[in-house]
């Protein structure tokens, strides 16, 4: 593995290892997590929902922005 990790002061070859496989680790788990979209996001976007047909015998629903898809 040559991803430029260097580790400096006395780690051994196990250590350099254990440290290895942890870096990496933490990199893959948050590549998983960029790629899965966000908990919770069941419903459609707010640019969606203000143009779905409604009853017109239902309440008024105020549709929010919100931010999904904004690279925040």
């Amino acid at each position: 593995m040559s991803t430029g990790l260097e580790i400096r002061g006395g780690a051994g070859p196990f250590e350099a290892a254990a440290v290895a496989a942890v870096v990496q680790h933490v990199l893959e788990t948050e590549r998983a997590l960029r790629q899965r979209p966000p908990a919770g996001s069941n419903t459609p976007p707010a640019w969606v929902r203000a143009a779905l047909p409604r009853n017109p015998e239902d309440p008024i629903e105020w549709v929010f922005p919100d931010h999904r898809g904004d690279p925040l």
